[in-house]
């Protein structure tokens, strides 16, 4: 990873959607949880451990629809004027042309890093393949692991979901119950088994809509303002 200073630094974990036809990112960038190093034996690699379910649903199935990783470093200690570094970044396919994959597999899978930032993608020279293009360049011995799978116990609650909208448990979500927790057990995740409030009626009276004037009336609005201010000119 790239200018590492201290011990004491965060890694925060950025996923955002990015269509790779039109070049452009779309929907909400999602934001995970900073965490530190984790303790390792001298002499290993040392790591850091997301262990984050991160959720969402799109009808943008086609190939060019990938999902851009980055590792950022915070600043450590809350340092004044620091801004945070990005360490690395790629890109996981989500769907693929082949209707025989269209399933994701939910074994484990490892993505090597690339050097720079995200921002990369949107270059006029980046052509072809991201993963084998030779403008950018890998960092040698940094991988994120991670597991892509289907959930269908969240598709009762994608009308509570926006579509394109990354989530994960720390995110607050209307219509959403809290999980229930046992003392005894770790504290539930509210993806993995979700509970949805109760629906409760309610009726709406004395509604007052008003709309925007058309293109037409505000032109014509424009016009007669104009000609009023020219004729106190004259």
């Amino acid at each position: 990873m790239q200018k590492l200073s201290t011990e004491s630094s965060k890694f925060q974990l950025h996923l955002t959607l990015y269509d790779l036809t039109f070049r452009r990112f779309f929907g909400r960038t999602w934001q995970g949880q900073a965490q530190p190093f984790k303790s390792q034996m001298v002499g290993t690699p040392r790591q850091v451990i997301w262990d984050e379910v991160v959720c969402f649903h799109t009808t943008l199935t086609h190939p060019a629809i990938v999902l851009v990783l980055e590792v950022v470093q915070l600043p450590a200690n809350n340092a004044d004027g620091e801004q945070p570094v990005s360490c690395g970044w790629g890109i996981i396919r989500l769907f693929h042309a082949s209707p025989s994959s269209a399933d994701v597999s939910s074994q484990t899978q490892r993505m090597t890093l690339f050097h720079g930032s995200p921002r990369s993608l949107v270059h006029p020279a980046l052509e072809g393949p991201i993963e084998t293009n030779k403008l950018l360049q890998s960092i040698e011995g940094c991988s994120v692991t991670f597991r892509l799978s289907r959930y269908q116990a969240l598709e009762n609650a994608f009308h509570l979901l926006p579509e394109n909208c990354l989530v994960s448990a720390h995110d607050s979500i209307p219509g959403f119950a809290r999980p229930l927790t046992d003392p005894r057990k770790p504290p539930g995740d509210t993806l993995l088994r979700p509970r949805l409030v109760r629906c409760s009626p309610c009726v709406l009276s004395d509604i007052s809509i008003s709309l925007l004037p058309t293109l037409e009336a505000f032109e014509e609005e424009l016009l007669e303002l104009l000609n009023k201010d020219r004729l106190s000119q004259v």
